[in-house]
């Protein structure tokens, strides 16, 4: 090791816009989780075949009640 302290490296590998006393602040971009990536048809399927069973199982909740 370079001879850091835990410290200054959790110090280092902050955000630029970070606040001492306060939340980490990111913005939208950073803060964005990820995208959905259906590129395969099979990938397509199942997503699309998920959303459907939701779909579904709501209609079956609604006509039961």
């Amino acid at each position: 090791m370079n001879g850091n302290t835990t410290k200054e490296r959790r110090e280092k590998n902050r955000p630029a816009d970070h606040r001492a006393n306060g939340p980490t602040v990111l913005s939208g971009r950073r803060a964005r989780q990820g995208d959905i990536i259906l590129d395969t048809p099979a990938k397509r399927a199942w997503f699309i075949g998920g959303l459907a069973v939701c779909v579904l199982f709501l209609l079956v909740i609604a006509l039961i009640k």
